[in-house]
């Protein structure tokens, strides 16, 4: 995971992650451990974090979200953007999620091409394993599909 060598860092830098089949496992509801890795290596290099998710905003869903966080040890993070209840065009909610983070983003992570897409610097998409068909996830560079232990 070497990824964050390639990236000089500066104070202004943010990384976003995404939560489902990302940060955490949706069939196992655990954290997936080369993602979490990569999480507090950001944090630990610097850079400011944000989570973008698809869940909606609504008390329920916030709550369960913070709390499911916290369980598999993800903190530190400086925000966390929920999907509008009623706003059913992911793509678009996620790029102006990451339009409008005040600092320069300059990688995203997730699950789908949406994760990573405009706005986003470099653009990681997680993938599980083929062997597994499950988690924990091998992470690879969404452009080169290059695939990083």
């Amino acid at each position: 995971m070497n990824i964050l060598e390639n990236i000089p860092f500066q104070s202004n830098h943010a990384v976003v992650f995404d939560i489902d089949d990302t940060l955490i496992s949706s069939r196992t509801h655990q954290c997936i451990p080369n993602v979490c890795e990569l999480y507090n290596k950001c944090l630990n290099k610097g850079y400011t974090v944000y989570i973008i998710t698809a869940r909606p905003g609504t008390p329920y869903a916030m709550n369960f979200t913070v709390q499911q966080l916290q369980h598999c040890g993800i903190k530190g993070y400086k925000k966390i953007y929920f999907r509008p209840p009623y706003d059913i065009n992911v793509p678009l909610y996620k790029k102006n999620a990451r339009k409008s983070i005040p600092e320069n983003v300059v990688m995203s992570v997730g699950d789908q091409p949406w994760d990573i897409g405009e706005y986003g610097g470099a653009g990681l998409l997680v993938r599980p394993s083929p062997q597994e068909q499950s988690y924990p996830a091998k992470i690879g560079n969404f452009f080169g599909r290059l695939l990083f232990n």
